[in-house]
């Protein structure tokens, strides 16, 4: 009886598996992916930590169906919770879902999944939700845990009836928002009470965590805040290393003007160009970006747009942060992704790097140390993702420090490999011997890649590294959008604002505009 009720199991996966793969379009799920959502459905906890693009959002999306399956019971009737921190993340999956047929919802506002819904839409809404409607409810933890009514749903034994869990997208975001280790406020209070599921759903309710940057101490502080028990958890995790990326840091003087830090990019821009090199500009602070950006504007005057003809569709250099319309961040998104495009460089904040997909950019640089290893990390990740071989560099002094952790200001000052000094703080990594200047500036020592001389790869011109870079040899690497006439002119509008902006903008560090700031870029409040 034993045999043939595994056997029947067995059947009951492969035929949920046969659906997942005809609903998603995909040839085969991975062996990671079919061992987490079995381990979920056979009531263990999931923590799947891979780099971006192996396939970890398909897991959770097809948790409730496949649970459906080996349950026998109608498709649609299980719901997966899913926390996801940002609105256009959320959006654009909740979307997706509804497109391959999957019943989904997305709630980012304080009473629904549209700010302006009238109190007839928001009743519907909790009614939905309470009765099973929704195969996927997409969610902030403002909404469900910050409100009462939600969290009446939650409570509720119809709800807690077809509910199999929660998913957390982005888990290392939890010990980033969710904490603050100086005893500040943390930046989004609900994301450190993300334990209260626990009380409010059913007991045995069963949680799945997916992550592409959390480093072993990440990932035990993340455990601990939701209160998971490790011996009932299956974890899956990946190495982040991606060796093409090459990292390099530089040190700049505090009162170099920023023109001189970009000249040679913008000087390329001028002759180049639509094939200028894309490159991505991250700033930590709103008045970082504001500063870049009106030294590119000054400087290149009508040459920012090609062949100086000022239409925002041909722009060669743009802003992405918090406060920038949604219709210009698709607009840039959908640029990147076109090989012929007329956009070149961005100057951006957090806010553009979780779920945003670059794949011909390969070259960024860090205009001030980043928070934390993992949000850089994140950020570097966007670059290289087509295999080309591609830099990543920090630029910082003692001002660009400020706000950094302990692991970050170590990384800059790592003497030897700087790929070894991060990526042995994650799982699974392993060392292996690279040729010279392959991995770092710090490498590039011992190489003669750079002319005839042994240069230091951080002391080097930022153009000359990126034309330096494109010479080495393959064999080295180991492994428009058509916007509507509105808006346009919101285009417009938000561009000459933003220039106004920058004019006002002074080179000193206000105090104002500190890491917590540079957060709230990505904020789901847009």
């Amino acid at each position: 009886m034993a045999a043939e009720g595994v056997e029947h199991m067995n059947k009951r996966y492969q035929e949920a598996f046969d659906l997942i793969k005809y609903v998603f379009k995909i040839d085969e799920l991975y062996d990671d992916q079919m061992k987490l959502i079995k381990a979920f459905c056979n009531g263990q906890n999931i923590f799947f930590n891979a780099p971006t693009g192996y396939g970890k959002s398909i897991v959770f999306q097809s948790l409730p169906w496949v649970y459906d399956i080996l349950q026998e019971q109608t498709i649609g009737i299980s719901t997966l919770i899913v926390i996801s921190p940002l609105k256009s993340l959320m959006e654009d999956q909740c979307n997706h879902m509804k497109e391959i047929g999957i019943p989904s919802i997305a709630l980012y506002s304080e009473n629904s999944s549209n700010a302006s819904a009238s109190d007839r839409e928001y009743e519907n809404i909790l009614k939905n939700v309470r009765e099973g409607e929704y195969s996927l409810v997409f969610a902030f933890p403002e909404c469900l845990l910050g409100k009462k009514a939600w969290r009446n749903i939650l409570c509720s034994e119809e709800f807690r009836d077809h509910c199999i869990g929660v998913a957390y997208d982005e888990a290392h975001i939890i010990a980033q928002w969710g904490s603050d280790a100086t005893g500040k406020k943390p930046f989004r209070k609900w994301y450190g009470e993300l334990n209260e599921f626990k009380c409010l759903l059913d007991p045995e309710t069963k949680f799945a965590l997916f992550t592409a940057t959390a480093t072993q101490q990440t990932k035990m502080k993340v455990i601990g805040m939701l209160d998971i028990d490790i011996s009932e958890t299956l974890f899956i995790e990946k190495n982040p290393e991606r060796k093409n990326i090459r990292y390099c840091v530089e040190y700049v003087e505090s009162d170099k003007e920023v023109i001189g830090m970009f000249y040679s990019i913008i000087n390329e821009l001028i002759e180049k160009k639509e094939t200028c090199s894309w490159r991505l500009i991250y700033t930590q602070t709103r008045n970082q970006y504001a500063t870049i950006y009106s030294a590119f504007c000054s400087d290149l005057g009508n040459n920012i747009y090609l062949n100086c003809e000022a239409n925002p569709r041909f722009r060669l250099v743009d802003m992405f942060h918090g406060g920038t319309p949604e219709s210009v961040k698709k607009h840039i998104v959908a640029q990147l992704a076109i090989p012929d495009s007329c956009l070149r460089v961005v100057i951006c904040t957090v806010a553009f790097g979780m779920g945003v997909n670059c794949s011909n950019v390969n070259k960024s640089i860090q205009f001030g140390v980043p928070k934390s290893l993992e949000a850089y990390i994140q950020e570097s990740g966007r670059i290289g993702r087509n295999g080309s071989t591609s830099i990543s560099r920090i630029l910082y002094n003692a001002m660009l420090l400020r706000g950094a952790d302990h692991q970050m200001r170590n990384y800059i000052k790592e003497t030897q490999c700087r790929r070894h000094s991060h990526m042995k703080k994650f799982e699974n990594y392993k060392q292996e011997k690279s040729s010279g200047c392959q991995c770092c500036d710090n490498c590039a020592k011992s190489c003669k890649v750079f002319g005839d001389t042994k240069e230091d790869f951080g002391s080097l011109n930022l153009l000359d590294i990126d034309q330096s870079m494109d010479s080495l040899p393959d064999e080295w690497i180991s492994i428009r959008d058509d916007s509507e006439a509105e808006d346009l002119a919101l285009w417009d509008s938000y561009m000459l604002q933003s220039f106004q902006d920058c004019s006002q903008v002074t080179h000193e560090d206000d105090n104002e505009n500190n890491m917590e700031q540079s957060l709230a870029e990505s904020s789901f409040i847009e």
